[in-house]
């Protein structure tokens, strides 16, 4: 759910600086796809770019890269336990 919220608030931000318009709506979100789990440690980095554009309706892509930081293992990795 937060996730979600923060990629439209990209969007919004992209939206309204590329028309100079505060008054903007989301009308849907579609296509969200997730490729890998996120975890607490995980920095995010939104980046929106608009994609489609007409007088009355655009299109605005997010995209979520998951940085995670070095001094972080993931359990993927493991541990090596003796």
């Amino acid at each position: 759910g937060d996730l979600l919220e923060w990629m439209e608030s990209a969007a919004v931000a992209c939206a309204s600086h590329f028309t100079r318009n505060q008054h903007l709506i989301t009308i849907a979100m579609d296509r969200v796809f997730f490729h890998k789990p996120i975890r607490a440690t995980d920095v995010l980095e939104l980046k929106a770019v608009v994609a489609y554009s007409r007088r009355h309706c655009m299109q605005v892509e997010v995209q979520v890269d998951v940085l995670t930081p070095p001094w972080v293992q993931r359990p993927e990795e493991g541990l090596a336990l003796n």
